[in-house]
């Protein structure tokens, strides 16, 4: 147990480094090829935090969620519990930990920080940051109905295993110009997990995500 928080710690910012600087942007969900770390919008990404939740009771796995259909953005994909920043609260810790205790009934006295991860930017406007949180106790998962279709986990060293993990180089026009992009997928079970999903989890697991694809 406390090898894989030292593993995870690894590559993981204090949270008071990411609320005094936001102006740090990462990677593209669609990747990246080294140059591309600006959005495409000329308008500024909208804020949005994710808890990488981890329960770390009997085998430790991470909770994801299957977002509703009804969803304006990304609706049926896997997910981590997450959603746009409100201007009243701190970011990104207090982002993260309501929107995982209004999706999936995680209290947040019941999670221990361990840090956050730099934003990536998502071809949608989003600026994305993780937050990273270890949770002791068992503790009862409930599906916001409104937000959240199904719950479900993965193990942590699942999640980890970075052979597990798959960049796909994609590539489309736009306004005459051929764009190239990298997408991210981790092997999963049921559903597919790919995209900024697939990104973040590459990144905790110490993948370097903006080494040029072959």
């Amino acid at each position: 147990m406390t090898d894989l928080i030292k593993q995870l710690s690894t590559h993981l910012q204090p949270i008071e480094t990411l609320a005094v600087d936001q102006s740090l942007g990462g990677g593209f969900v669609f990747g990246a090829e080294a140059h591309s770390r600006k959005l495409t919008q000329a308008t500024s990404p909208r804020e949005a935090a994710v808890l990488v939740a981890c329960l770390g009771f009997d085998e430790p796995a991470v909770v994801f969620t299957v977002r509703s259909t009804q969803m304006p953005h990304h609706a049926g994909q896997v997910a981590l519990p997450g959603g746009r920043h409100h201007a009243e609260e701190a970011f990104p810790l207090t982002t993260a930990l309501r929107e995982a205790r209004e999706e999936v009934g995680l209290d947040s006295d019941a999670i221990q920080v361990l840090g956050a991860m730099g934003p990536i930017d998502t071809l949608t406007g989003f600026r994305i940051t993780p937050v990273v949180g270890w949770v002791h106790q068992p503790h009862e998962l409930r599906a916001c109905d409104r937000e959240v279709q199904a719950i479900f986990t993965l193990p942590l060293r699942h999640v980890l295993d970075i052979k597990n993990y798959a960049a796909h180089r994609v590539q489309f026009s736009a306004g005459g110009e051929i764009k190239r992009h990298r997408v991210w997928s981790l092997r999963g079970k049921q559903w597919p997990i790919w995209g900024a999903t697939a990104l973040i989890l590459a990144q905790l697991a110490g993948i370097n995500v903006d080494e040029p694809l072959t």
